[in-house]
């Protein structure tokens, strides 16, 4: 005559499958897809915030084997405000490893900035050494950009070190204009080459530090 099972028994084949079933369901949802959001700092030649700016990044689909963020930045630069906006693709990790991206970006210019070039004289004849200081404003301008990433995780958190390399091309033809005294003389210059060479646009050359701050599962 076969035995039935006692209690004791019944009860741990149940907590075994509790157990399993806890597991499996724990793994699932592992694998789902997660979000995670950065705040960053950067510096650099033609940074996309700037010499310093603050960058909010937020990667979907982070646990993927395929996964892109959309960033957008604030910053100062030479050419007044910076912001930025940019979509980014990693090859393989998020917080390691290589990442392609472009964007565009907009700096605000500024008014009076105060200049010596070499100028007309005033009765239209170009006179040597006529350097006077004139006022110009530092028109707005737009740039696109592509970028290529390699990031760094530091420590046993998700936080990154950075660094970027890259092209932004200017979408802006004017890039001042002069609003008082005499005309400035157009063609090569030292004095518009200087001022030219802090204009956005260019080789692009930074590094940044990312402190994740938010980790969420997809809806």
């Amino acid at each position: 005559m076969c035995q039935r099972p006692s209690l004791s028994f019944i009860k741990r084949f149940a907590c075994l499958l509790a157990v399993f079933f806890s597991a499996h369901s724990y793994a699932q949802d592992e694998r789902k897809p997660y979000s995670i959001s950065y705040m960053a700092v950067g510096t650099g030649i033609n940074n996309n915030t700037g010499p310093l700016g603050i960058t909010y990044e937020r990667i979907f689909n982070a646990n993927k084997e395929t996964n892109f963020s959309l960033n957008g930045g604030v910053g100062i630069s030479t050419w007044g405000a910076k912001i930025e906006l940019e979509l980014k693709h990693y090859f393989k990790s998020y917080n390691k490893g290589w990442a392609a991206s472009a964007g565009v970006s907009w700096n605000s210019g500024f008014r009076n900035d105060h200049e010596v070039f070499e100028v007309w004289a005033s009765n239209g004849w170009y006179t040597s050494g006529g350097e006077q200081g004139v006022t110009i404003t530092r028109l707005p301008q737009a740039n696109g950009f592509v970028c290529i990433y390699h990031y760094w995780r530091l420590g046993k958190r998700e936080n990154r070190f950075s660094t970027a390399f890259g092209w932004s091309l200017s979408l802006t033809a004017d890039k001042y204009r002069e609003t008082s005294g005499n005309p400035i003389r157009k063609g090569e210059t030292e004095e518009q080459n200087f001022l030219l060479l802090y204009a956005p646009g260019g080789l692009i050359l930074s590094v940044g530090y990312s402190l994740a701050f938010s980790k969420r599962e997809n809806l």
